[in-house]
């Protein structure tokens, strides 16, 4: 048992169904009323146990937070897997980022936790860590998502005046923005995101990607 859980007493039934439980309360909660707004005992009670039960799980709010956020993202070797060595690197992270941006709109619980991450909670004393954490997982991505470009530039597949490095910091900056305005205005500004994103690779590929007409017409990949 790690320090900072007092005298907390294992909780009764399967350990991770009831970890995930506790999740499960805390990411909605968090969602509706905002992370300072939510106590641990809401969560607690929320999910059907005592606060002595999630305090065997977790040490604190923040520690609750940054398991929350970390559930949600994905490996970075996963990521590595479907977008490095590929026969063409810009189709690869192209398709990767669609298919996440398609995932976030169908998923309540994608949208909840950016709201979370990026409305719902103030980064200052138990919650630094956790903003580092997620600060080096986004570095972490766009070095990974610059030796993509890289290897586009090696293959003579990127626009010969893209800088590997700035178009992997606009494509992250672009990605970061969806995000944001996907949880702040919700529906109420008309942003085609997966359109705006193939067109910014159709931009500093050598090329039309295949597959750009799905988005802009026949002419596009013309």
């Amino acid at each position: 048992m790690r320090q900072g859980r007092g005298m907390a007493r294992k909780p009764n039934g399967a350990p991770e169904a009831t970890r995930e439980l506790l999740l499960d309360a805390a990411e909605h909660l968090f969602a509706s009323n905002g992370v300072a707004k939510t106590s641990l005992a809401d969560v607690a009670a929320a999910a059907g146990f005592t606060r002595g039960a999630l305090y065997w799980h977790f040490s604190g709010k923040g520690e609750l937070l940054d398991a929350l956020f970390a559930r949600f993202e994905t490996p970075l070797d996963d990521m590595a897997r479907a977008v490095l060595d590929q026969p063409h690197p810009l189709c690869a992270l192209r398709n990767y980022w669609l298919d996440v941006m398609a995932y976030i709109q169908d998923s309540e619980r994608a949208r909840r936790i950016l709201e979370i991450r990026m409305r719902k909670c103030e980064y200052i004393d138990e919650f630094k860590e956790t903003d580092a954490r997620c600060a080096r997982w986004i570095n972490d991505t766009l070095v990974l998502i610059r030796r993509v470009f890289e290897d586009a530039a090696a293959r003579g597949m990127l626009a010969p005046t893209v800088d590997p490095a700035s178009a992997a910091a606009s494509l992250i900056g672009l990605l970061s923005g969806f995000g944001y305005l996907s949880v702040s205005l919700g529906g109420r500004v008309a942003i085609d995101g997966a359109a705006a994103l193939g067109q910014f690779f159709d931009l500093v590929a050598a090329k039309p990607l295949e597959g750009s007409a799905q988005y802009f017409g026949d002419h596009a990949a013309a």
